[in-house]
């Protein structure tokens, strides 16, 4: 097995382990929120993200950042690569058309060939993708992007065994 097809194995193991978890009823990751991260509600309340933009959550999980946004009054598009994933955001949230909607994705390669997102955020996917894809997320994430898009990438680092944003 060459280099390449040893990091795309990597890659869809890495997917399937996501997977598996995100359908298990009792997995409560230790990094999901109870409240609003302070950066995003800075980059809302400072304008920084532009009142009523179209925002892309990258890595959306159970969607909760996604749904207060949409609820700020933002067009949020909430993506996870995990199918379970988004299904919990959906049953937790709901959807609004037009307003809130929850898709799998996978932003390692999905391209788009029109990008429609000024604002993006990713609070807890880059960090997870690992160095053999990590272009394929650059690129990708750019895709979605129209010119000057706002990205508000919240990168954790380990301290000890402890994750912090």
């Amino acid at each position: 097995m060459n280099v390449q097809q040893h990091h795309l194995e990597e890659y869809k193991e890495r997917k399937r382990w996501w997977e598996t978890n995100w359908s298990n009823v009792e997995f409560s990751p230790t990094w999901r929120i109870s409240k609003i991260p302070p950066e995003v509600q800075d980059a809302v309340d400072s304008g920084w993200f532009s009142p009523r933009a179209s925002v892309l959550d990258i890595g959306c999980g159970t969607g909760e950042i996604a749904a207060w946004l949409a609820q700020q009054g933002f067009k949020v598009l909430g993506i996870d690569y995990s199918e379970a994933a988004i299904e919990k955001a959906k049953l937790a949230h709901g959807e609004i058309q037009g307003k809130l909607d929850f898709k799998i994705v996978d932003i390692c390669r999905q391209h788009l060939t029109s990008p429609r997102f000024n604002c993006l955020i990713d609070r807890g996917c880059f960090h997870n993708i690992s160095q053999a894809v990590s272009s394929d997320y650059v690129k990708t994430v750019a895709s979605w992007c129209i010119p000057n898009a706002k990205f508000l990438l919240l990168y954790a680092t380990t301290r000890g065994s402890r994750l912090e944003f």
